[in-house]
């Protein structure tokens, strides 16, 4: 994944270590998808969109405005983004069943073709939600290409 290699997690710490994945891995999933290796761009933005989805249920801030009980909100990314549609931090429009199915083909073989733009433009809509975007790439650590 991206981020191998080029954060210090401990040196983060958990939650702000998972915000700098979700942007790495959008970063390289965008990368793929350019690259035209679809299938491993949609996997890299699952992860992302995942992760974004942690990250944000763990901030304390959002914690204590949302009342979010950790304990209670079972962590899977369906429960997860229910949650959030039901508090109104997502409005509902994006098809996580959808992309799951994709991501389960993408495991399976390589997707020659996708409509990247509307793609892409779904999960950044998605990740402004969750504050993870905009963010400025130059704060990323640098690409090496092990890590793509």
């Amino acid at each position: 994944m991206p981020h191998f290699g080029l954060v210090d997690e401990n040196k983060l710490g958990p939650i702000q270590s998972l915000l700098m994945r979700a942007r790495l891995h959008i970063r390289g999933g965008k990368i793929r998808l350019q690259e035209k290796d679809i299938s491993l761009g949609i996997i890299t933005l699952y992860d992302a969109l995942c992760t974004a989805l942690n990250w944000y249920i763990l901030v304390p801030d959002n914690v204590e405005r949302l009342g979010i009980d950790s304990a209670v909100l079972i962590r899977d990314e369906k429960s997860i983004l229910s949650f959030l549609e039901k508090v109104g931090v997502l409005d509902g429009s994006f098809a996580f069943d959808e992309f799951d199915k994709l991501v389960e083909r993408a495991i399976l073989e390589e997707i020659e073709e996708l409509d990247d733009r509307s793609f892409i433009s779904d999960i950044e809509k998605v990740m402004t939600s969750l504050d993870v975007m905009p963010f400025d790439e130059s704060l990323l650590p640098d690409i090496e290409s092990d890590t793509i």
